[in-house]
């Protein structure tokens, strides 16, 4: 019986707190003047961060919160400089920023997911534990993770991207690029176009690449002590080299490994 009695007060302690009312969140929607270079310092936790264009000409910025002295998210905005703190842990959520064009950006982070699209002018991003996933960026461009992957598509100029132990992922981007990484794999595919001067390099990771019409690409490969592949026409192969030497070269693909394998194909 007294079992049974045990059972029936935690089944109604259970219904009493499923029925207590949850705190509301309410959406935010905050205007700054713009600026040419914009700096964004994320000092939380559980706080995914999408950076797009708009053509409005302030920066705004979309949250949703708890409503009124009961918010935890901290904005702090200083001549274009954007600390973004909490004062206490918050639950998992997004935060979007919409950026006129000509704005410069400088965003640092811990553990934030960074999303970037349609952005163009000098951009430099770096988080040591979160992804980044940017798609369409033109002009400088630096991403930077450490622990988590990047992946960069579709975007055009001296564009940079580093890692230590997650995955890179590279399709379809023209210009200067160059990508490195310590442990971490690099993904790369996409055609080289007249003018584009691609390096790829790790320590330990391997690079699988896929390029297509190769003819009048120049193709070097090398490892110190990994693993080469190359399936190409008209390639000269070794163990740990490859290379590929049009008459008149039209862009540039060169990779580097010390340990890492290296496998690059062609397809047409």
């Amino acid at each position: 019986m007294l079992k049974v009695e045990r059972f029936s007060f935690f089944i109604i302690f259970l219904l009493l707190v499923g029925c207590q009312p949850t705190t509301p969140f309410q959406h935010y929607s905050v205007n700054y003047p713009k600026t040419e270079k914009v700096t964004f310092n994320v000092e939380l936790n559980d706080l995914d961060i999408e950076i797009f264009s708009t053509q409005d000409p302030e920066i705004n910025i979309t949250y949703d919160d708890l409503i009124s002295d009961q918010k935890k998210i901290i904005i702090d905005y200083q001549e274009g400089i954007f600390t973004i703190s909490s004062q206490d842990k918050i639950s998992p959520r997004t935060m979007q920023i919409m950026l006129p064009p000509g704005c410069n950006i400088t965003l640092e982070a811990f553990n934030t997911n960074i999303t970037l699209r349609e952005l163009s002018g000098n951009i430099s991003v770096h988080t040591i534990a979160g992804d980044i996933s940017a798609s369409n960026l033109t002009g400088q461009v630096s991403l930077k993770s450490a622990r988590g992957d990047v992946t960069l598509n579709n975007s055009h100029g001296v564009l940079s991207v580093l890692g230590e132990h997650g995955i890179i992922t590279l399709y379809s981007n023209h210009g200067m690029l160059n990508a490195a990484t310590i442990m971490g794999t690099i993904h790369f595919s996409g055609q080289i176009f007249t003018g584009d001067d691609i390096f790829l390099e790790t320590d330990r990771g391997p690079v699988i690449a896929t390029l297509m019409d190769v003819e009048d690409v120049f193709i070097n490969v090398w490892t110190t002590n990994g693993t080469v592949t190359c399936m190409v026409d008209q390639i000269e192969m070794t163990s740990v080299t490859c290379k590929h030497s049009p008459s008149s070269p039209q862009g540039k693909f060169q990779v580097k490994t010390v340990w890492g394998t290296i496998q690059v194909k062609a397809q047409k």
